[in-house]
């Protein structure tokens, strides 16, 4: 099992495989109880404003594995096809200092 498809097996026993890339199903593991699912996004300030004030309050964690400055944000992509990968890049501008918390990219 390789690729996409081997996503379930990185998530505990129980847990969700959630699949936002819905050209392609989420990928499960019913012998340990994964569940796959696709979740259709669409920019909506009301609910993104929620989903932040859930990671403020501490009832969402978001996991960032890396912080680049915008200078090296090429050499991320220019790895991807040679590394694993547990998630898509995303690229936010610094508008102020780290505060070291949720907040402040």
């Amino acid at each position: 099992m390789g690729g996409f498809a081997a996503q379930a097996a990185l998530v505990r026993d129980g847990g969700v495989v959630v699949n936002t890339t819905v050209c392609m199903p989420a990928p499960a593991d019913e012998e340990r109880g994964v569940r796959g699912i696709d979740l259709y996004v669409r920019g909506d300030a009301g609910e993104l404003s929620e989903l932040v004030a859930r990671v403020d309050r501490g009832e969402l964690t978001v996991d960032v594995a890396e912080r680049v400055p915008p200078a090296d944000l090429p050499s991320v992509h220019a790895r991807r096809p040679r590394e694993p990968s547990r998630a898509r890049s995303s690229s936010w501008p610094r508008t102020d200092p780290p505060t070291g918390g949720t907040g402040g990219f």
